[in-house]
């Protein structure tokens, strides 16, 4: 069965994936921040902890409160910058469906080591 389509070829998806503290939070905030108006900022943990009080467990409702809240913003012409664990096991299908189904252009990475690691191995200064 073919996905449900949205958003538009003009509109773009980034989905940014990682473990705690591995800074998807802050990288997709300044995604946000430096394409300005335009571009939705969609937190899994907001949506999950603070819209639902939801805990992330199989049957829940979050995957697609998600799905819906980003369909709406690229229907309505926004970019959608989506963050956080999306643990594959709950959230795979609403993930494909979202790839599948978005007429534009599509992004997606997984952050695996947290900045401060990275930071220290190249010799950073730690906050």
């Amino acid at each position: 069965m073919p996905a449900e389509t949205t958003g538009s070829p003009d509109t773009v998806l980034v989905c940014i994936r990682g473990n705690s503290g591995s800074g998807k939070s802050s990288i997709a905030r300044e995604l946000r921040h430096r394409h300005g108006r335009g571009c939705a900022l969609v937190e899994q943990d907001y949506l999950r902890r603070v819209v639902l009080r939801e805990r992330d467990t199989p049957g829940g409702v979050a995957p697609a409160l998600i799905e819906q809240t980003v369909r709406f913003a690229l229907d309505h012409g926004y970019h959608v910058v989506l963050e956080g664990i999306l643990y594959t096991g709950r959230y795979r299908d609403m993930l494909t469906s979202l790839r599948d189904g978005h007429r534009g252009r599509s992004e997606s990475t997984g952050l695996e080591q947290a900045v401060e690691t990275i930071a220290a191995a190249a010799g950073l200064p730690q906050h």
